[in-house]
């Protein structure tokens, strides 16, 4: 149904393959594979996603049509084929939307129909990433380890991040704000690009674009006013203590996992190992404690356990064993001690 309904709203300028994995979404029958293998595609150009995020469009706008076909019957665009072929009896969305007046149609149409409460729950493994096109434009690239829930209104988009990492681009839209609820605090914006992580009661905001307004207290309790963030801008709040401090950062740096990349500069090794460990399946573990303060620099891409193995053992001589499907470093006779 919906296959036919985006042909007839003409996505034959669409690649086939977006209109395809739009079906299969809409239907939600894609198992484990069929997932891995939509979000490399997803991955594989910008098109992509884009096509993708018309699709989707288009079907959830069909699905609000068919639900109402007493509206659908008074439009001048039903009325007119009715007229030009009387008595025939057809699919009644399939006429209106392959009706050569479609784009009237849906302009008409939108705002006289109830809104669409679209809610999704997203959830990623150890090590996996995901990107999501939204059906306002906007993309959500979710990092390791993260659950969240997506609830669009016709007045609001909201996303609520329960644990994890999530950057957003979100689009340009005055009329609904984009909110993210994570904790007792909410993060407001209208267009930007940023970052949310909450982890270990501590919630971290990185912008990379435009402006973003964080509320730590959403459910006002008068502990924290209201904040704003601009471009290079770290904000960090703990959970537990309600405290919130405020850093300038290179924000591209610590928001490259969504390239795929990790990126650290003069970082302690307990800080490098500690945010590899977020993606790899074998643990690394620091079996010496004199290891710990050496800094690191460098970029490695995610996944990629044997280039950071390289660059321990080539740059600080730093031997990486084995052992109960972990993997142990410990200083080698050249290693520098702190």
């Amino acid at each position: 149904m919906i296959t036919t309904l985006l042909r007839r709203l003409g996505s034959r300028r669409l690649p086939a393959s977006a209109e395809a994995w739009a079906v299969r979404m809409q239907d939600g029958s894609l198992n484990r594979q069929e997932q891995l293998a939509f979000d490399a595609w997803l991955k594989a150009s910008p098109a992509n996603a884009e096509d993708y995020a018309r699709c989707n469009k288009l079907g959830h706008l069909a699905s609000r049509l068919q639900a109402h076909p007493d509206l659908v019957r008074s439009m001048p665009a039903y009325r007119a084929l009715d007229r030009q072929q009387p008595g025939r009896r057809r699919p009644l969305m399939l006429t209106v939307l392959g009706a050569a007046a479609c784009a009237t149609l849906v302009i008409v149409a939108l705002p006289l129909l109830p809104a669409f409460h679209g809610e999704d729950f997203i959830v990623t493994a150890h090590g996996e990433q995901r990107q999501i096109p939204l059906q306002d434009g906007s993309r959500l690239h979710i990092n390791t380890d993260s659950k969240l829930r997506v609830a669009f209104s016709d007045h609001e988009r909201r996303v609520l991040l329960e644990k994890g990492e999530a950057f957003f681009e979100v689009t340009r839209d005055t009329r609904r704000p984009f909110v993210i609820t994570v904790g007792g605090s909410e993060v407001r914006v209208v267009g930007t690009k940023f970052s949310v992580h909450r982890a270990h009661q501590r919630i971290d905001v990185v912008v990379t674009e435009g402006q973003v307004k964080v509320r730590p207290d959403a459910h006002g309790k008068g502990w924290q006013p209201d904040m704003s963030l601009l471009p290079g801008q770290k904000l960090r709040l703990d959970e537990a203590e309600h405290r919130v401090t405020l850093s300038v950062v290179d924000a591209e740096r610590l928001t490259a996992w969504h390239s795929g990349m990790i990126r650290f500069d003069a970082t302690p090794l307990e800080e490098v190992i500690a945010d590899i460990n977020r993606y790899t399946p074998r643990e690394f573990v620091i079996d010496d404690p004199k290891l710990r303060a050496i800094r690191l620099s460098g970029n490695f891409r995610i996944g990629d356990m044997e280039s950071v193995r390289f660059a321990l053992r080539d740059g600080f001589a730093i031997e990486a064993k084995e052992r109960d499907g972990r993997i142990f470093l410990r200083a080698g006779k050249a290693s520098p001690q702190g």
